[in-house]
């Protein structure tokens, strides 16, 4: 009877041995396995830090100056459209990839944009005698006249819709119906533009984004729109106009 004890508690002992060991088994196996699963997780998520982000103020446009700003690693660079002489470099993204693009402008670039819907951009010499670019019978001393050394955008035949820049002082030049007219930008601020017409007696005040008619014979017709699309700030408040017959 005592040796039949013996046995089962040997057999008790050999089993419980036999299960620990599986058991201890079985543990140092599911730890490994369950760190590589963590990894592979924690490692299909990328953290914003190592992220691109490529974000274009402008997309492709040549006629605005536009900013890229490109992240990278935590590591942030900004691009900014320019000109060297006619040729425009416009930064753009691409894939979430930054890189420039050269394109050369059919007429000037100025201020990382090109010049557009303008037939002439160029700087109109004047005689020493003084004579302003004048239309409609008005003579060099209307305030719309024109100095020496004043830069003058010129339009030329205004037969469609067109646009210029200027700042304060500087002026633009255009042909309608045979008759040359001159527009002066006399001031400007945040909100509106001044402006002189040598063939209209007064100046004439146009908020941003707002469109004016003008009778520029004195028929009682209107021959042109003014519109102010924009006025720069940053850049001695420049003021864009767009001209349509």
């Amino acid at each position: 009877m005592i040796e039949k004890k013996e046995k089962i508690a040997l057999v008790t002992f050999v089993s419980s041995i036999f299960l620990i060991m599986i058991l201890l088994l079985v543990m140092g196996l599911s730890g490994p396995i369950g760190y590589v699963v963590n990894n592979v997780s924690d490692g299909s998520s990328i953290s914003p830090s190592a992220q691109k982000d490529c974000i274009d103020s402008d997309g492709k446009d040549y006629g605005i100056q536009g900013n890229v700003n490109y992240c990278e690693n935590g590591v942030c660079v900004t691009k900014t459209d320019s000109c060297s002489g006619k040729k425009l470099t416009e930064w753009l993204c691409e894939n979430d990839e930054v890189r420039s693009e050269g394109y050369a402008c059919e007429f000037e670039c100025d201020f990382g944009a090109c010049i557009s819907k303008v037939t002439a951009f160029k700087r109109v010499g004047h005689s020493s005698g003084g004579g302003g670019l004048s239309g409609g019978g008005t003579s060099s001393s209307d305030s719309s006249s024109i100095s020496e050394t004043q830069q003058v955008y010129d339009l030329e035949t205004l037969d469609s819709e067109k646009s210029a820049e200027v700042i304060s002082n500087e002026a633009i030049k255009f042909e309608l119906s045979g008759i040359q007219y001159t527009i002066v930008l006399e001031s400007s601020s945040q909100t509106q533009a001044t402006l002189a017409i040598n063939s209209v007696s007064n100046p004439i005040t146009i908020n941003v984004g707002k469109t004016q008619t003008i009778d520029l014979n004195s028929d009682g017709n209107s021959d042109i729109s003014i519109k102010v699309k924009s006025i720069n700030v940053i850049k001695n408040n420049k003021v864009k106009l767009i001209l349509t017959p």
